[in-house]
């Protein structure tokens, strides 16, 4: 487990199961939120339960790939008031294991249905942290990306000097450039990038290094 303190809000961020899948925990004022719960085995889900600090949990997922929402449905057991949150365009994900891909690694998740499902650009105010939702596809077709006070949640879609893979679908990859492109680097370069893979990075490190972006 990794702390990241970005203006006073406390990050926690874990990585679970075998693709190294990024997972992210805020708790605050009542609150907590979990980004993308990748917990997979028995050993990670009580690494995650033991820092959720609130029985009040949002729930959101990036996009709808079995290694982003596997762990949907174990926090549901925990939480049963918690709440799903997945853009409409990737809410069928969740039922499907091949729409999920979980069947491609020989295992089948399927998520509880979401409890909201984002269809326009949002704002949520939750324990006291603001944080906006915008739709950023191309990885999926419903890939969003959240976006709080200095720090940005990518899922799939942005990663350190890299881009998500983007080709189940037609036009997908210029998608998901354009998303980049036009809705996450016209934020300032300190900006935090909270990715569902690998480092963190910056805003302005990606502007500068990332070669799908120059």
């Amino acid at each position: 487990m990794e702390k990241i303190k970005v203006k006073g809000i406390e990050i926690l961020k874990f990585v679970f199961n075998p693709l190294s899948t990024n997972c992210y925990l805020i708790n605050a004022n009542g609150y907590s939120i979990v980004i993308d719960p990748s917990n997979m085995s028995d050993y990670e889900t009580e690494e995650l339960v033991h820092e959720i600090r609130n029985p009040n949990l949002y729930i959101f997922n990036t996009h709808g790939h079995f290694d982003h929402i596997v762990g949907n449905g174990i926090l549901k057991k925990f939480y049963a008031n918690s709440k799903i949150v997945i853009h409409k365009n990737d809410s069928e994900m969740l039922l499907d294991p091949n729409k999920n891909k979980s069947y491609i690694a020989g295992i089948e998740i399927i998520s509880p249905p979401p409890d909201i499902e984002i269809e326009e650009e949002t704002e949520y105010l939750i324990c006291g942290i603001n944080l906006k939702i915008i739709h950023t596809p191309g990885h999926t077709k419903g890939s969003i990306s959240i976006i709080g006070d200095n720090f940005v949640f990518t899922g799939d879609t942005l990663l350190q000097e890299t881009v998500g893979i983007a080709k189940d679908y037609q036009n997908a990859f210029n998608e998901l450039i354009d998303s980049i492109k036009n809705k996450l680097l016209i934020l300032n370069d300190e900006f935090i990038v909270l990715p569902g893979h690998g480092e963190i990075t910056k805003i302005g490190d990606e502007r500068a290094f990332n070669p799908f972006l120059n």
